[in-house]
């Protein structure tokens, strides 16, 4: 491995960890909540959306692919029926 291979990794490595230490002093106050009473209802909303992003997107994606690779329900009922329609004949004949 020669050293030209290895100065992209680590200029990702060193902007990685620039941005980690610069992240610091942005992080939200815990007791911000206190300052205005209005603002409980503001984090209990966006707790409760972005709870419920994950489990919408992961229900999309299934039913998504659920109805790209499951065979569409008439055809399903079409061959459904195709399948029983000589056993009825043959009933019906059998029965005259």
């Amino acid at each position: 491995m020669s050293f030209k291979s290895c100065q992209p990794l680590g200029r990702v490595l060193s902007v990685a960890c620039a941005a980690l230490l610069a992240a610091g002093g942005t992080q939200a106050c815990p007791v911000c909540i206190l300052a205005d009473p209005k603002t409980a209802g503001t984090y209990l909303g966006m707790t409760l959306m972005m709870s419920a992003l994950p489990l919408a997107l992961l229900g999309g994606l299934i039913y998504w692919l659920k109805r790209r690779y499951s065979p569409p329900r008439a055809a399903f009922r079409a061959s459904a029926h195709a399948q029983t329609e000589p056993a009825a004949r043959l009933v019906a004949h059998q029965r005259s």
